[in-house]
């Protein structure tokens, strides 16, 4: 049987970093996996 995922965009910040762990401590308890979703654009702030 196929365990469920769950996908998180992450775009290193700290705030996604965080919510990243949270999900993934989280789907840890659950039974789940976790992904994280990242997509570099290659801009420059």
């Amino acid at each position: 049987m196929n365990r469920p995922v769950v996908a998180v965009a992450c775009s290193g910040g700290r705030d996604s970093v965080a919510l990243l762990h949270a999900t993934a401590r989280a789907c840890e308890s659950l039974g789940t996996s976790v992904v994280a979703l990242h997509v570099h654009h290659g801009l420059m702030a």
